[in-house]
C-alpha cells in the first residue's frame, strides 16, 4: 500500500505505546552518520574484533558518493534503491510519486513521475525497476498498471497489470518479478482470491507464473523484498540461472524460490529481545481488517541478497528504540550474525551492500550513497 510505512510506524506507536523515530525506510529522517568509535566513519571497520557487535563491525566503508541534489527538487521519502547494469542508481520516492535518477557519482539526472491519472502519473507508486540501462519499469498499484520510462523520462507506453502489486519489483532476461495479490477478475478488477504470491510477468503485463507461499496462508503477505540474485549452482557457487528472494509478514519466513516457482530453501527469523513476532493465529481471525491491523505490526521490512550473503532488516520499535536491526545469513539461509545494529541500508550489487544516510556538510545535511563490502572474518564464515 501506499502509505504502509506511515501506517506501521504509527500502529506501532498506537498499540504498544512506545516512542518510535523513523528509520531510513521512512525518509532517512535519522541521518545515519555514524562517527563512533569503531563505527563507520570513512575508516576501514575491519579490525574491530568480531566480539563487538554492530553490522558496521562485519563490513568496510568501502565508498562514499554524495548525491548531488538540486535544492529545488522535492523529496519525500526513499523506500528503494535500485542500481542499474552501468552503475546508475534510481531512488523510489513514494512519497512524492516520483523516481529520482543518479549517475555512479552521485550527480543528479532527473526525477521521472509524477502524481495523477495521466500520462507518466502514478495514483499510488509501488516500486520500479531497471529492465536495462536504458528502460525503467514502474507500477501503480492505484492504476493497477505498469508504465515504461526511458532515461530521459518519457513515458512510452502502459500495460494494464493482471494483479495488484503491494511490494518491491525487480526485473531480469525480460521477466518481471512483483510481489502481488490476483489474480484480478477480468471485469471486477478485483482479486479472485486473497493469497499473496510472487507474480513472474511479461513485459506486458501478463502472469507468466505464480509462485504462492507454502502450504498457502491468507495470513501471511509478501514484504516490498522481492530480489532476484544468482542461483547456488551444486558446487553452492553463484550460476547463471537466477533465483528470487522475499520476506512473508507475520510468519516472518525468509524463501528462496526459483524462477520455476519452486521453494528452494526457508529460514524462520529467530526471535530476540528485539524482534517479537506479530500476532501468529491470524488464519482464526474472521475480520479480514484486523489481519490487516496485525499484518502492520510485523517488524520485518527488507532482505537484501547479495552474491554471498543474505541480510534482512527489522523494526527494534518493540523495545521503543525505533531503529533498524539485520540478521546476517549465507545463502543457505543459515544464521551467521544475529540481531545486529547498522546504517540504513536498501540494496546488494555483487557482494556489496548498497544504502544511504544523511551526513553533515556545512551546516546542513546531506544524502550520501555508502557501500559496504564484507569483512574476510564475514566471507570465512560462508564457506
Amino acid at each position: 500500500m501506499h502509505s504502509t510505512n506511515l501506517i506501521r510506524a504509527t500502529l506501532l506507536v498506537g498499540l504498544l505505546g512506545v516512542p518510535l523515530q523513523a528509520p531510513g525506510r521512512l525518509g532517512l529522517s535519522s541521518h545515519g552518520a555514524l562517527s563512533q568509535r569503531g563505527r563507520l566513519n570513512g575508516q576501514a571497520s575491519c579490525t574491530v574484533p568480531d566480539s563487538v557487535t554492530g553490522l558496521e563491525n562485519r563490513f568496510r566503508l568501502a565508498r562514499v558518493v554524495p548525491l548531488q541534489v538540486p535544492d529545488t527538487t522535492p523529496f519525500g521519502s526513499v523506500d528503494f534503491v535500485k542500481i542499474s547494469p552501468s552503475g546508475n542508481s534510481m531512488l523510489v520516492d513514494r512519497a512524492d510519486y516520483s523516481l529520482k535518477l543518479f549517475d555512479s557519482e552521485g550527480s543528479f539526472i532527473r526525477t521521472i513521475g509524477k502524481r495523477g491519472r495521466g500520462t507518466g502519473g502514478f495514483e499510488r507508486l509501488a516500486d520500479a525497476a531497471f529492465i536495462d540501462d536504458s528502460l525503467i519499469v514502474a507500477l501503480d498499484d492505484g492504476l493497477f498498471r505498469m508504465v515504461f520510462f526511458d532515461l530521459e523520462g518519457n513515458a512510452l507506453r502502459e500495460n494494464a497489470l493482471q494483479i495488484r502489486p503491494v511490494g518491491g519489483v525487480d526485473a531480469y532476461d525480460s521477466v518481471i518479478v512483483v510481489a502481488g495479490l490476483g489474480p484480478l477478475g477480468p471485469v471486477t478488477r478485483t482479486p479472485v482470491d486473497s493469497l499473496y504470491s510472487i507474480h513472474f510477468l511479461s513485459l506486458g503485463g501478463e502472469v507468466i507464473l505464480r509462485a504462492l507461499r507454502t502450504p498457502p496462508s491468507f495470513s501471511a503477505r509478501p514484504e516490498a523484498a522481492v530480489q532476484r540474485i544468482p542461483l547456488l549452482d551444486v558446487s553452492e557457487s553463484p550460476s547463471g540461472a537466477t533465483t528470487v528472494f522475499v520476506t512473508w509478514l507475520v510468519d516472518d519466513e525468509i524463501v528462496e524460490i526459483g524462477v520455476d516457482g519452486h521453494t528452494l530453501r526457508v529460514a524462520h527469523l529467530p526471535e530476540n529481545e528485539h524482534f517479537v513476532r506479530a500476532e501468529q493465529s491470524l488464519d482464526t481471525l474472521s475480520d479480514r481488517s484486523l489481519r490487516e491491523l496485525l499484518f502492520h505490526t510485523s517488524p520485518v521490512i527488507r532482505v537484501i541478497a547479495s552474491r554471498s550473503l543474505v541480510v534482512v532488516g527489522y523494526f527494534a520499535a518493540f523495545k521503543g528504540e525505533g531503529q533498524v536491526r539485520y540478521n546476517v545469513y549465507d545463502r543457505r539461509l543459515r544464521l551467521i550474525v544475529s540481531d545486529t545494529s547498522g546504517p540504513p541500508l536498501y540494496t546488494a550489487r555483487g557482494d556489496t551492500l548498497i544504502g544511504l544516510r544523511r551526513a553533515p556538510v556545512g551546516t546542513a545535511l546531506r544524502r550520501q550513497m555508502i557501500y559496504l563490502v564484507p569483512c574476510p572474518s564475514l566471507t570465512a564464515a560462508t564457506k
